[in-house]
């Protein structure tokens, strides 16, 4: 059988992506499933569904197997019916849905409490109508959850089909019911409905590069032929005819003797007249006279009269061949040849051959010629060569028009041609009368091959070149055209090519039938519908000289019909108006369901005012829908099978995308995944430690803080785990130390019987409220807290959730939170050391707001600690990126903007971020009621009140009226508003231009939806501006969202635009001819002209201007254009319409500016003395519904909006602007603040009336240069920049009086030198985050406040000693003091007393303090470090070299640090200090008190669901077993693979027949070499492994990996019992498969394959285990591979290397690791020529297994090893991702992303030890010594682990505690009971 084991993917964390393509079908008799254990049901429990069943009797849907126990049936008397136990029942009434035939989705919320509480869904509503019984207390059942009965044996079964079945231990919302029946629908109908899809290529040849064979025959002149002459070399006495008997053949010669006369010896038939010859012969001993060699009789001849070798080239006359010798001759003759040449080629009127080619002299018209070699009609490349030039001309002939003449001079000619004429198909090579000279190396082949040339002759052709096809033409203009037929007429096509003018002033132009369109220079696209079937290519005029090249055709729009008007770009359709009103459709034919409800989306772009109907299959049409943006529509489709679109107004123009109809049925969502507001599944685990308190004298002190007591709104949130109850046990107190007093909240147990929890708030006189559970508070199990206080409320302004839902509220008091100073908090106990919890605790958090029920939902929901920094589902509480930075100034005189659209009428709503600067008179916000609109939005007068023409009004998140005027942020928000929006939106003025607003606005949107309660909630609570086209949280509106507004931030937003971020693009070029490269276009008034490139104006004396008739009233537009030069005068204005913009421009330059038109007339207008030249004028429309600024300047765009950067010019890029300096200049670096030579005068520079006192700051800055002295915050408190050192810093301040930054210097003789500075206020919400122990810095005994875990600046002066130790003090009577090489070296001088160097840091009373120092321990044996003030405050000790490191709380402000070397008497022995440092601990930090290291637990809360049952599509789902989905890693089921090398068959563990031959290094599934091929030479052929020791009763299941070459082959596998086996089929891809058996033996031979014939096949990854089916692969190498439920990292600090021993190396940067975050360490070799290495001492154990791995990455060095210094190491190559050198242990490398890989070793341990483990960086493999430079990065390191396993598991972080995961638990499978294997079907909801 083929696994279902192959949906996970072959890494060790297996993947599985989720499928929902099976239920399970109930037979109604007996079927059920039935889950294994028992299943303890004691509190309230819900139940999730889909079943689909027409049974209209009984039908039981789950029960516990106890009679009625925890069962529900559908249709038990007609109605769905709940029993607790056989008396307590609920029931519902009126739902037809439960026997309707089709799916349905169902939630049953069984409260076991109080069974009233109990509520049904189906398909996400909440069924209201029913009844209940017996209201008490139920018991819990306990026995097993069975599915499709209420028992496993008797009656009561379903009938019908179940999937997707869930089961939770708390109560579903509202909101994630709706989320699991909603979210999902059916496939889209449409296709390409985002017109994105490309066809294939229909042009062939597009490149032109296809090239044909050679048509020329021996076109080098190469080819000879055969001897003609019979002994040429006179080897005997015959064969020659001797005239006049004085030729004589004598010793291999023939003699010529003169006798007074000519005569001749001669050979008859040696040639064939008009024949070409090579003729050679020798003269030797020569005496006297001449020879002539040649054809008998042929003229012109060639004399010969010394010795030497003779060549001449002949074309014969004659057949018989003659030596002539004169009347005076004495000379031998020898090695006479006559050799035919020129074959092919026909020489005629003097052409013959030499040896460089074809050649003629003094030729008059004569022909070289080549016969029948061209085709008619066929484009051919000509070559040939021109050699031996003396005079004339030479012409090339093809069939007969001649392409190329006067070529005069030797060279390399190439002509391109098609011949046309029918006479003749032959080459013609023509000399003229007196040319001289040689052609060789003559070659014909065809090109443009597909390609037809129409209207070439000699002086219009094209050339099919390698760039591409040419066209050549001179002055006259013939038809040219280059065509194809390549088309389907009616279709859409998009064609790109490339075009390259050369010389002309025409144009190539595209042809389609009657359609045409011109190519530009360069890369050209266009998009067209084919008219006819060829595609053409025609030259438009004469003297045009051009190249067209990659020319390709690709069909678009496909499976649509465009109607009269349509067409597609490619990336939409696009309906261009046909000029009248008539109908146009855009249609598809698809399927649809006759009478189903479809969701129909799509966008509207560019709508024009026009807008579409729309109509699925032939049922009603919809109303017209207009106006740009995303359309969402619900319509029934009728009997037929298209829709159609059709525009509503012909003489308009439209595009529309995205596409998506989809018909409303739902499929079942992953359970296990979060998605929205549904939150039951099991997360990344983001919080791994808690603290634990002995519940004696163990607790957390946190310092008294401002921030956290005394506000108006609190939230209190933790985790709570209670191991034994007391009390008044507090699990956190914030009160006075002197007693019971002074209290500000706590959240503790209370003093009755059932301990329950108590959460207690106090105000301002010491009054308190308190909230106490309904029921016993339990113990041993983790229970999320969150107590709440909002005094703004009319009423239950306190609350208390448990695990996410409200437990009970009270009224509480109307005053703030107790502001007392007095106290602290603490956790684990009260503030006065009573009443001390028992327990745990993590994920602490304090906030100055009240969250909301969403929010306190979605923290417990995540299914475990979220991180409250980070924004998450409906939680927004964290300090997230700013999102919008940008606000608009409105100066309540004339400041405005408008949007001009008609965007029709609806019910919507506006949001807006508003600041008012004062609240005088009335001041509008939104006013649509321009052109008799409808809808206002504005403040009343005088008043912070808000009024809005119709809906309700929210105030910063909540239903109110009231936005103050009091210098911040708030958010106004109207829903359910009614609009009719005619003609403008004005924005921060009335329609009339009165009641103008004066402030800041932000972030303005609009939508055609009435935003929910929730969604308001969402876009306020995120604390900023968040994106309203991005749904977040509750928010789920973007889709209806049509008007955006970010005021500066959003995309285009450039003075004095503000772009509609809906659709913030640019539209195409509109002006034609803007580069002015042609006289053309361009309407001229007086004075104008165009040459060129340029517009020209000379002095008028008047206004004129250039002009194009382009524009659409009322749009908005962005214009360029360049002034070239200008002598006089200006440019008046860019006219849009008669709206000027760009006004006054007298330089030259290039200038852009925004409009909008009031008419169609675009105007470039110079004023009367203008005289001048512009050029590159540009318009283009700017999308979507702009907002344009009015009476307004480009400065009221400003840094702004909640929590977005204040600083105005930060970086200085505008100068001082913004800044106002005191002895303070600017320079490249920054602002140098600088008093030297001045004394005690300030120096600063300041910026006004940003900031506001109270709130609380972040301030990023970089300082450049300085002098080491300090720049404080002169308005908060002097707080200090951290200036001393140079380098980017981060600090946090509360304003503390002013609202104007003063950076300044503290004292004199300052010179610091500051850059890009920002400053963003903190999103105040949460107070103070403690972690407990997984925080950011978190150590004991210190847990950081992760809403600020840094470090301040340093205190200590001078602690790095780098030129002395000036600052500080010593004891001379105890010893000698002096600085060594950066160090402050300690001698003991003295026989008594402790000799120590000090000074005296200022700190602050309540705040702790982190010191740091290293030693070098010298000759000592003692050293210690201490603070002291009245007492010892805090110290350590060190008898080594090292680093100290301890917290201690200041009592006071001026303590004392002490270095001491901590011995008396020892004279002469001495220590050295150095890096000694104090920095206060920012934030809220807590003191971990009478607590130790272990305090820190490795325990933290998992929520989670309980049982999931997928019905057939889970993981390892296989019948007869539905397995329960809820395990961590349900893929990482425990087993060990009993074949112990898996993978490498040439083990002499495997035997094979000896008729199969083994060949390794094959390709795997997983892409490497370590495969097998296995070739059998005939049936029964094995290879097997033969195993002992097997259990005869259990199951074993063999599994592999196999393949074929191509097709397919039948194997059997299996042999665990005797000859027992399954066939199976084995395909060309790499499948798992899998046999299970119970062995018939406890010793037998699994066989993955046995043949069936002589085949091939290809074998990987064995697995042989203890298993009813095939668990996910684990790879065994000479280990039997284990997978284990858990794993314990035994690494203590596995990503902070700084905790390990660096040997020679030091740490460098961090950079990103590769799970995302920042915190992967960078290896920094020393200069030493040696190993360098991390290393750390970790014990193991004698005889069991590790692997250690890490995360690596290569720096400058490919190379690294991992090493157990006992055992043995692997060197890892991390280039190629392969394991080099191993010794003594096996490695393993696997890529994880980004260039890293995770290595990793495993190795047995010899012996019980504390072994080294080590990291190394590698010189190359098995190559460790090399000097580094101490600077350059080798080696990037994160996440190092040890673990007793046998391959690397699940990465665990740890932070000094050996951490361990599950990777398994145990779940409640289930067994099908009654069913067979047919009954897990393909149907689904």
């Amino acid at each position: 059988m083929l696994s279902l084991g192959n949906k996970l993917s072959l890494t060790t964390q297996p993947i599985y992506k989720f499928v929902n393509e099976h239920s399970v079908d109930f037979d109604g008799v007996d079927d059920c499933i039935v889950t294994d254990g028992a299943d303890t049901v004691a509190q309230p429990t819900t139940y999730s569904f889909w079943c689909k069943t027409s049974e209209t009797g009984r039908n039981s849907v789950f029960g516990h197997g106890q009679d009625n126990y925890g069962s529900f049936s559908l249709n038990e008397t007609n109605m769905p019916l709940l029993w607790l136990n056989n008396t307590k029942y609920r029931y519902w009434t009126n739902i037809p849905q439960q026997d309707d035939g089709e799916w349905h989705h169902w939630v049953l919320y069984a409260d076991t409490n109080t069974i009233t509480n109990s509520k049904l869904y189906c398909d996400g509503v909440l069924q209201t109508a029913g009844s209940t019984s017996d209201t008490t207390t139920t018991s819990p059942y306990t026995t097993s959850l069975i599915i499709g009965g209420t028992r496993e044996a008797g009656s009561n079964f379903f009938n019908g089909k179940i999937d997707e079945f869930a089961v939770y231990d708390r109560e579903l919302t509202q909101a994630e019911i709706t989320r699991m029946y909603n979210t999902y629908y059916s496939p889209n109908r449409v296709a390409n409905g985002n017109f994105a899809q490309i066809g294939n290529e229909e042009v062939t040849n597009g490149d032109f590069s296809q090239i044909g064979n050679e048509e020329v025959t021996n076109g080098d002149f190469s080819q000879i032929g055969s001897e003609q002459v019979t002994n040429g070399d006179f080897a005997t006495d015959s064969d020659w005819n001797m005239a006049g008997g004085t030729f004589e053949i004598t010793n291999g010669k023939l003699h010529c003797i003169s006798d007074g006369s000519y005569q001749y010896a001669g050979q008859g038939g040696v040639f064939v007249v008009g024949k070409t010859y090579k003729v050679t012969f020798d003269i030797v001993d020569y005496t006297s006279g001449s020879i002539r060699v040649r054809p008998s009789g042929q003229s012109p001849f060639n004399t010969y009269n010394a010795n030497g070798t003779y060549t001449q080239y002949i074309t014969a006359t004659n057949t018989t061949l003659v030596i002539e010798r004169n009347s005076a001759c004495d000379l031998f003759v020898d090695n006479v040849s006559v050799k035919e040449v020129g074959q092919s080629w026909t020489f005629q009127d003097g052409w013959t051959m030499n040896d460089n080619g074809a050649a003629i002299t003094n030729g008059s018209s004569a022909v070289l010629r080549q016969n029948n070699i061209l085709a008619l009609n066929t484009s051919y490349k000509v070559v040939f060569e021109i050699k031996d030039y003396v005079q004339g001309s030479v012409n090339i002939k093809l069939a007969p028009t001649v392409f190329v003449g006067n070529v005069t001079g030797n060279g390399v000619y190439t002509i391109y041609t098609t011949p046309t004429n029918s006479a003749n198909d032959d080459l013609q090579v023509i000399a003229d009368s007196n040319f001289t000279g040689t052609i060789d190396n003559i070659s014909v082949k065809e090109v443009g091959q597909d390609w037809t040339v129409v209207g070439s002759d000699s002086t219009h052709y094209v050339e099919f070149l390698s760039t591409g096809a040419r066209y050549v033409s001179d002055t006259t203009s013939p038809v040219l055209e280059l065509k194809q037929t390549a088309l389907t007429s009616g279709k859409q096509y998009v064609l790109t090519c490339n075009v390259a003018y050369a010389v002309g002033s025409g144009a190539l132009r595209f042809w389609v039938g009657a359609n045409q369109t011109t190519f530009t220079e360069g890369a050209n696209t266009k998009y067209f519908t084919a008219t006819s079937t060829t595609l053409s290519f025609l030259r438009d005029a004469a003297n045009v000289d051009c190249v067209i090249s990659n020319v390709t055709v690709k069909e678009v729009g496909q499976h649509w019909t465009f109607g009269t008007g349509w067409s597609t770009d490619g990336t939409k359709a696009l309906f261009t108006t046909d000029g009248s009103a008539s109908s146009a459709k855009l249609e598809q034919v698809t399927s649809f369901n006759n009478g189903s409800t479809y969701k129909v989306l799509f966008d509207l772009i560019d709508t024009n005012s026009a807008g579409v109907y729309v109509r699925l299959a032939g049922g009603s049409w919809s109303s017209s829908i207009a106006g740009t943006g995303s359309k969402e529509l619900s319509l029934v489709a009728g009997s037929g099978n298209d829709i159609d679109i059709e525009i509503n107004d012909g003489t308009k123009s439209l595009s529309i995308d995205n596409i998506v109809v989809q018909e409303l049925k739902h499929d079942a969502t992953n359970l296990m995944l979060n998605a929205g507001a549904y939150q039951s599944a099991n997360p990344l685990i983001t919080s791994t430690k808690s603290m634990e308190f002995d519940g004696t004298d163990d607790f957390l002190k946190v310092e008294d803080s401002a921030n956290l007591r005394g506000m108006a709104a609190l939230t209190v949130c933790c985790w709570v785990k209670v191991d034994s109850k007391s009390n008044y046990a507090k699990v956190l107190d914030y009160s006075n130390t002197s007693g019971n007093s002074q209290r500000k909240y706590r959240i503790q147990l209370s003093s009755d019987t059932d301990q329950k929890l108590q959460f207690l708030i106090a105000n301002t006189s010491d009054s308190t409220s308190i909230i106490t559970t309904t029921d016993a508070f339990p113990t041993n199990k983790w229970v999320h807290i969150v107590g709440t206080f909002d005094n703004s409320l009319s009423s239950n302004r306190q609350s208390l959730y448990i695990d996410g839902v409200l437990e009970n509220t009270a009224t509480a008091f109307t005053e703030t939170i107790n502001n007392d100073d007095s106290g602290f908090l603490s956790f684990g106990e009260n503030t006065y050391g009573a009443n001390n919890f028992d327990g745990k605790t993590t994920e602490a958090g304090i906030y100055n707001r009240c969250l909301t029920a969403l929010e306190v939902a979605s923290l417990y929901n995540q299914g475990m600690p979220t991180n409250l920094l980070v924004n998450r589902n409906n939680y927004q509480s964290g300090n997230p990126t700013v999102f919008n930075t940008k606000q608009v100034d409105f100066d309540g005189t004339d400041d405005y903007l408008k949007v001009t659209n008609a965007y029709g009428s609806f019910t919507g709503s506006i949001s807006a971020w508003v600041k008012r600067d004062s609240n005088s008179s009335f001041q509008f916000i939104t006013d649509f009621r321009d052109n008799s609109g409808t809808g206002f939005f504005y403040f009343d007068e005088n008043s912070d009140t808000l009024v809005a023409s119709s809906g309700t009004i929210y105030v910063d998140g909540v239903a109110a009226t009231t936005l103050s005027t009091d210098g911040n942020w708030h958010q106004a928000v109207v829903t359910g508003i009614t609009l009719d929006i005619t003609q403008s939106i004005f924005i921060g003025q009335r329609h009339t231009g009165i009641f103008l607003l004066n402030g800041k606005l932000s972030q303005v949107g609009l939508w055609n939806s009435t935003l929910t309660a929730d969604e308001v909630s969402s876009l306020y609570n995120h604390g900023l501006p968040i994106d309203l086209t991005t749904n977040q949280a509750a928010y789920a509106s973007s889709s209806n969202l049509v008007g955006y507004w970010r005021m500066g931030s959003g995309t285009l937003d450039t003075y004095p635009l503000i772009a509609d971020q809906t659709n913030a693009t640019l539209g195409s070029e509109l002006v034609t001819n803007g580069d002015f490269a042609t006289d053309s276009d361009w309407i001229k008034e007086t004075g104008w002209t165009i040459s060129g490139g340029t517009a020209n104006r000379t002095n008028t004396g008047t206004y004129t201007a250039l002009q194009q008739n382009i524009l659409t009233s009322g749009k908005t537009y962005k214009v360029t254009f360049t002034i070239s030069s200008i002598t006089s005068g200006e440019i008046y204005g860019i006219r849009l319409g008669s709206n000027y913009i760009l006004r006054d421009k007298s330089t030259t330059g290039t200038y852009t500016g925004y409009g909008t038109a009031n008419g169609s007339t675009l105007s470039i207008m110079g004023n009367p003395s203008f005289a001048g030249s512009v050029d590159n004028v540009s318009i283009k429309q700017v999308q979507g519904n702009p907002a344009i600024m009015t009476n307004q300047t480009s400065s009221d765009i400003e840094n702004g909006s909640p929590y977005a950067n204040v600083i105005q010019n930060g970086d200085f890029s505008d100068g001082t602007s913004g800044w106002n300096f005191n002895n303070a200049t600017l320079n490249s670096g920054g602002a140098r603040i600088n008093n030297i030579g001045l004394g005690t005068a300030n120096a600063y520079i300041i910026q006004n009336d940003i900031l506001v006192v109270g709130k609380t700051y972040k301030m990023q800055f970089d300082i450049v240069a300085t002098n080491g002295k300090d720049l404080v915050l002169e308005k908060a408190s002097n707080t200090s920049l951290d200036a001393t050192t140079t380098g980017s810093k981060t600090i946090y301040f509360t304003q503390a009086s002013t609202d104007d930054i003063v950076i300044k210097r503290i004292v004199a003789e300052t010179d610091v030198t500051i850059d890009n500075i920002t400053v963003e206020e903190l999103n105040t919400g949460l107070q103070g985050y403690w972690k407990m122990g997984d925080g950011t810095n978190d150590e004991y005994p210190v847990i950081y406040d992760q809403v600020d875990p840094t470090l301040g600046s340093e205190l200590v002066t001078n602690g790095d000693f780098t030129t002395d130790i000036s600052g500080w003090s010593g004891d001379a009577s105890r010893g000698s003091y002096a600085w060594d090489n950066g160090r402050a070296k300690i001698t003991n001088d003295a026989a008594s007393g402790y000799p120590n160097l000090y000074q005296n840091p200022t700190t602050v009373a309540g705040k702790v303090y982190k010191v740091t120092a290293t030693v070098d321990i010298g000759t000592a044996t003692l050293t210690e470090v201490r603070v002291y003030d009245g007492g010892i405050l805090g110290n350590q000790q060190r008898t080594t070299s090292g680093t100290f490191e301890f917290y201690f709380t200041a009592v006071g402000t001026i303590p004392s640090i002490h270095l001491y070397l901590f011995e008396a008497g020892n004279t002469g022995h001495y220590c050295y200090f150095d890096n000694v440092s104090i920095k206060q601990v920012q934030g809220n930090p807590a003191t971990m008190t009478n607590m130790v290291e272990g305090n820190i637990t490795n325990q933290y809360p998992l929520t989670k669901i309980r049982n999931y049952y997928r019905m057939g599509d889970g993981i390892m789902d296989g019948y007869p077993i539905i397995q329960d989905q809820t395990s961590p890693n349900l893929a990482h089921i425990p087993t060990t693979n009993l074949f112990i090398y898996s993978e490498d068959f040439s083990q002499s563990n495997w035997q094979k027949d000896s008729g199969a031959t083994l060949t390794s290094g094959q390709t795997s599934p997983i892409g490497d070499n370590t495969a097998f091929k296995l070739q059998f030479s005939g049936t029964n052929q094995y290879i097997q492994y033969p195993i002992s020791g097997l259990d005869t009763t259990k199951d074993y299941t063999i599994s592999f990996y196999a393949k074929v070459d191509s097709g397919t082959t039948t194997i059997d596998a299996g042999n665990m019992i005797a000859g027992s086996y399954e066939v199976l089929t084995v395909t060309d891809e790499w499948q798992r498969f899998e046999v299970t058996q119970t062995p018939s033996a406890t010793t037998r031979y699994p066989r993955p394959i046995q043949s069936n014939g002589s085949d091939t096949v290809y074998l990987w990854g064995c697995q042989f285990e203890v298993q009813s089916q095939a668990t996910a692969y684990i790879k065994s190498d000479g280990i039997a591979a284990v997978r284990k439920s858990s794993t314990t990292n035994l690494v203590p600090y596995s990503e902070d290397f700084s905790e390990w021993n660096l040997i020679r190396a030091t740490l460098g940067a961090k950079i990103t690791s590769p799970f995302g975050t920042d915190n992967a360490n960078s290896l920094i070799a020393s200069t030493a020529n040696d190993d360098h290495f991390v290393t750390k001492n970790i014990s193991v154990v004698n005889t069991n297994v590790y692997s250690f791995s890490a995360y690596l990455k290569k720096g400058s060095k490919s190379f690294a090893r991992l090493w157990n210094t006992s055992i043995g190491y692997a060197d890892f190559d991390l280039e190629n991702g392969i394991v080099g050198t191993q010794s003594s242990v096996t490695g393993n490398i696997e890529f994880i992303n980004n260039g890293w890989y995770r290595c990793s070793i495993v190795y047995t341990a010899t012996s019980t030890s504390s072994d080294a483990h080590r990291i190394y960086t590698l010189d190359g493999d098995n190559d460790k010594t090399f000097a580094g430079d101490g600077s350059t990065i080798n080696l990037y390191l994160w996440g190092a682990q040890l673990e007793e396993q046998t391959q690397a598991e699940t990465y665990a972080k740890t932070t000094g505690l050996p951490v361990t995961i599950d990777l398994f638990t145990e779940n409640n499978y289930g067994t099908m009971t009654n069913q067979s294997s047919s009954d897990i079907v393909e149907d689904t909801p």
